[in-house]
C-alpha cells in the first residue's frame, strides 16, 4: 500500500513523459550524487543537491561564522556541490576538543540547526520545481542527504516532507547491498566524518559510547566516537529506507547504480521497477 500515488503509475507513462522529476534517496555512498551529476552534467537535467542547500543558505552564516573563528574564512569560498567539507567541519563531533571535539551541548545544538535545515530544503523542492523548470529544462533530479530518514516518519500518511516530495516526485530508494555496506565501513574508518543523528538515538549511543569506554564529555575521542556511531547508524537507518520505498516510493538495488553511464541508462533502469501496467 501507498499512502501516495507513485509521480508516475506504470513504465510506459515514465518513459512517455517529458518531464521526469525524481528524488533520490538511501544511505551516503549508494551512488545518489554519481547518478545526479550524470543528468546534470551530461543531460541538462535541474540538480537540487540538499546538502549544498543546507550549507549554502540554511546554515551559511553559522558556517562562515565559525570559520571565521578558527582562522579559516577562506574555505567558506570553497563550499560547492563538489565539496561540502565545511559542512562537515561544521558539524564536527563530540569529544574531547584538544582532538577537535565539541562540548556535547554545542555538538547537540548543530544538530538540531541541521534537522531544521534539512526539513526547509526538502519543503523548498515545490517552490525549485515552479521557478526553474521550463520547456528548456524540463527534467529534475534531487539528491537527497544520507539523513532524510532521520527527520521523517514514513510510517506516517501525513509526514510532512515525505507527501511532499511524493507529490511532485518519484521517490527512488537506492537500496544498499551487504559487500556495499562493508566497503562504506571500511572507507568511513580510513576518513571518519561528521554525520547527522536522530536526537534520541544521539543520545543513546553517546551515552553506550562512554559507558563501553569509560569516558566521559571531556576525554571521549571524536574520531573515535564517529567510527562507533557510524555502525550503529547504518543498522539503524537501514529498515527506515524500507519503509520510505515500500509505502512512498520504489526500490532499486545499489549493484544497479555502477551500470548507469546516461539518462537512457537511468529512464530505463527505473522503469524496469514500475509498474509494468
Amino acid at each position: 500500500m501507498k499512502f501516495c500515488p507513485l509521480y508516475y503509475k506504470n513504465k510506459q507513462e515514465w518513459l512517455s513523459s517529458d518531464s521526469k522529476k525524481v528524488t533520490l534517496i538511501g544511505m551516503s555512498g549508494v551512488g545518489k550524487t554519481h547518478i545526479a551529476r550524470i543528468l546534470n552534467k551530461n543531460h541538462g537535467w535541474l540538480q537540487y543537491s540538499v546538502d549544498y542547500i543546507i550549507g549554502s543558505e540554511y546554515m551559511k552564516a553559522s558556517i562562515e561564522k565559525s570559520l571565521v573563528r578558527s582562522c579559516k574564512s577562506s574555505d567558506a569560498n570553497k563550499f560547492s556541490i563538489q565539496n561540502l567539507s565545511a559542512l562537515s567541519e561544521y558539524l564536527a563531533n563530540p569529544g574531547n576538543i584538544e582532538n577537535n571535539g565539541l562540548p556535547f551541548n554545542e555538538y547537540l545544538k548543530r544538530q538540531r540547526e541541521h534537522k531544521k535545515a534539512e526539513t526547509l530544503a526538502m519543503l523548498e523542492i515545490p517552490f525549485f520545481l515552479k521557478k526553474n523548470l521550463n520547456e528548456q529544462r524540463s527534467n529534475f533530479v534531487c539528491d537527497s542527504s544520507g539523513s532524510l530518514c532521520e527527520i521523517v516518519y514514513p510510517e506516517s500518511h501525513n509526514d510532512k516532507i515525505l507527501s511532499t516530495i511524493a507529490k511532485h516526485t518519484l521517490i527512488i530508494f537506492i537500496k544498499e547491498t551487504y559487500s556495499h555496506i562493508e566497503k562504506l565501513k571500511e572507507r568511513f574508518k580510513k576518513a571518519p566524518k561528521p554525520m547527522y543523528y536522530n536526537e534520541n538515538f544521539l543520545k543513546k549511543t553517546w551515552k553506550e559510547f562512554c559507558g563501553e569506554k569509560d569516558v566521559s564529555e571531556t576525554t571521549a575521542n571524536p574520531k573515535e566516537f564517529s567510527i562507533y556511531g557510524f555502525d550503529k547508524l547504518i543498522k539503524h537507518r537501514s529498515p527506515i529506507y524500507k519503509n520510505i520505498a515500500q509505502y512512498w516510493g520504489i526500490e532499486i538495488p545499489a549493484s544497479e547504480v555502477s551500470k548507469i553511464k546516461s539518462e537512457k541508462d537511468f529512464s530505463e533502469l527505473v522503469g524496469s521497477y514500475l509498474p509494468q501496467n
